[in-house]
C-alpha cells in the first residue's frame, strides 16, 4: 500500500474518532440539561427527599 493511502486512512480514522467524541459530549450536555422530574430545581435531590419522608413515617 502506498504511504499516501495509509496517511489518508489514518486521517479518516482520527476524524471519525474525533467526531464520535464530540457527539458523545454533546449528548452528555443535552441529557444534563433535560428536566427529568419536577423536583430537579430543588436544593435536595428527589431520592434524598423520599428517604427523609420514609424516615419520618417510621
Amino acid at each position: 500500500m502506498n504511504a499516501t493511502v495509509q496517511f489518508w486512512i489514518v486521517i479518516a480514522c482520527v476524524a471519525i474518532a474525533f467526531g464520535y467524541a464530540i457527539y458523545k459530549a454533546v449528548n452528555m450536555v443535552r441529557k444534563r440539561n433535560e428536566v427529568s422530574s419536577p423536583c430537579c430545581s430543588c436544593d435536595i435531590p428527589c431520592k434524598a427527599r423520599e428517604l427523609k419522608g420514609q424516615k419520618r413515617k417510621k
